[in-house]
């Protein structure tokens, strides 16, 4: 026989932190990228900093011409990396 769990509603509403991390840093990089997130947490990795991503979509070849052809998209990229925050950063 299986006992009961006594499960108690608590009295008070939850309270999160307004910011858990003392600095937030916003990343844009090319969907097609497979190393620069990883390395980018590694170089900054610590418990005050975290490191929020956004891709964008990148056409090959790299030319002057797609470049900026991808500029619309880095101002979209930056808007989706945490909509509404504050960002100490955007690289």
């Amino acid at each position: 026989m299986t006992d009961l769990i006594d499960i108690k509603t608590a009295t008070r509403e939850p309270r999160l932190d307004d910011r858990p991390l003392a600095k937030r840093v916003g990343l844009i990089i090319l969907a097609t990228d497979h190393t620069t997130e990883v390395d980018f947490a590694r170089m900054v990795a610590s418990d005050r900093i975290g490191v929020y991503v956004s891709r964008i979509h990148y056409a090959n070849p790299t030319t002057p011409e797609n470049l900026r052809a991808m500029q619309p998209s880095l101002t979209t990229g930056a808007e989706l990396i945490l909509p509404g925050e504050t960002l100490d950063a955007i690289m």
